[in-house]
């Protein structure tokens, strides 16, 4: 994950908003998008360190799955 130090490297949160409630909140779509909640539309990709996609979520619904 990610850490803070001379590399310039963000702490977790602030990078999960990065691409997140920022963008949302930037495009005037944060009363909708860009959080993780009950009733908040679940587009998600959940990814290994690597980058490699383990399973993507589209409104709540598992749409690939890695076997």
């Amino acid at each position: 994950f990610f850490t803070s130090d001379e590399a310039g490297f963000a702490e977790l949160p602030d990078a999960l908003a990065t691409v997140t409630s920022t963008p949302a909140r930037l495009l005037g779509l944060d009363h909708i998008y860009g959080y993780i909640t009950p009733g908040a539309p679940a587009d998600l990709a959940l990814m290994t360190a690597e980058g490699e996609i383990i399973e993507t979520w589209v409104a709540g619904e598992s749409l690939y799955h890695r076997p």
